[in-house]
């Protein structure tokens, strides 16, 4: 029931923030939700905006007119037909709110599907950030590293599966829905811990953190080898 009740908030937030957007900036064309309110509005606790435009609005006042809203709202300002470049990946992977949908599809078109060489340096990029959280001294600072590295985890194995489905689509909910039953089952335990429970809901292990890190990424690699035999 509080899950329910969240997502009818951020609704009318978000249909708020669109129409106050709508009124300052007659130029905005489209709006797009990303970040972790797109796949699980049900746990949001801010929400992340790109605004495509025609007009020329100060990005600073669109965020104060936004700014008592019961959930803080984060603005990305694009220009329509000016390159997201690496915030691209963030933007396919979320959903559309309002306005022409024909506008943030001419803003994706041409991203590649990602490379095998990818999925292995953002695995290695994993290992980095969990040796970083070995080597901290403040604890917020070990958290903060391991928390990094769980979730990068999880994106090694989103993109493997883009590769193995030869898709563009980043959407893990459709993604999983693609996979064969088996594949699917495995992609779901990864997406329930390393990215609902380890990164959104914070629930990241604390205790020997290390050697869960371990755990996970033998998990992950064994995964990813599956869908991407060397």
């Amino acid at each position: 029931m509080r899950a329910r009740a969240k997502t009818i908030e951020t609704a009318a937030v978000l249909e708020e923030a669109v129409a106050r957007l709508r009124r300052a900036d007659p130029g905005l064309r489209a709006v797009v939700l990303f970040g972790s309110a797109a796949w699980a509005e049900e746990m949001a606790r801010d929400l992340d905006l790109l605004i495509l435009t025609e007009g020329q609005p100060e990005e600073s006042r669109l965020h104060d007119l936004l700014a008592d809203l019961p959930l803080p709202v984060n603005l990305v300002l694009r220009r329509v037909r000016e390159p997201l470049g690496g915030l691209a990946p963030a933007i396919r992977a979320g959903r559309p709110i309002w306005g022409d949908p024909r506008i943030l599809e001419e803003a994706l078109s041409g991203m590649p599907v990602p490379s095998p060489e990818e999925v292995w340096q953002t695995l290695a990029a994993a290992e980095d950030h969990a040796r970083l959280a070995q080597e901290a001294i403040s604890p917020l600072r070990r958290d903060r590293h391991y928390r990094t590295a769980f979730h990068t985890l999880f994106e090694a194995v989103r993109l493997a599966v883009m590769i193995y489905l030869g898709t563009d689509e980043e959407r893990w909910g459709r993604l999983q829905r693609a996979l064969p039953p088996e594949l699917a089952a495995l992609f779901r335990r990864l997406i329930r811990h390393l990215h609902i429970r380890f990164r959104y809901e914070g629930e990241h292990p604390r205790e020997q953190a290390g050697e869960a890190f371990r755990v996970w990424k033998e998990e992950v690699q064994r995964f990813i080898e599956r869908l991407l035999p060397r």
